[in-house]
C-alpha cells in the first residue's frame, strides 16, 4: 500500500514535488484554488481537488482527510513555518514533512 501525500505548494516546485514523490512510490494530492482551476502542476499528481482557501489550515486538514492522505507536505511558503498546521496535523493523525523549523506543541 502506498503513502498518499497532500502537497500544499503550487507552481513549478509543486510539479517537481509531485514527480519526485510519485517516482519514489507515493501517491500525491494537488490542491487547486477556485481562481486557478487548471494549473500545470496538477498534471503530475495522482489526485487533484479544489480547496476554498489555500491559506486556511482547516481547509488543508479537511482536504487531507477527504483525499485519504497520510501526510501533508507544506512546501516552502508560509505553511512550512506554521505551528498551527503542525498542531492540526498532529491532532488529525497526519504526518507532516519538509519543515526545518521545530514548533513546540500548542
Amino acid at each position: 500500500m502506498s503513502v498518499r501525500i497532500l502537497i500544499v505548494e503550487r507552481g513549478p516546485l509543486a510539479g517537481w514535488l509531485h514527480r519526485s514523490l510519485r517516482a519514489s512510490g507515493c501517491e500525491t494530492v494537488a490542491l487547486i484554488s477556485e481562481e486557478e482551476p487548471d494549473p500545470a502542476y496538477a498534471e503530475d499528481c495522482t489526485v487533484d481537488m479544489v480547496v476554498p482557501r489555500l491559506d486556511r489550515v482547516e481547509d488543508l486538514i479537511s482536504a487531507a482527510m477527504d483525499s485519504s492522505s497520510d501526510a501533508i507536505h507544506p512546501g516552502i511558503g508560509s505553511m512550512a513555518e506554521s505551528a498551527e498546521l503542525s498542531g492540526a496535523c498532529r491532532t488529525a493523525g497526519l504526518g507532516r514533512s519538509a519543515s526545518s523549523a521545530q514548533h513546540p506543541a500548542q
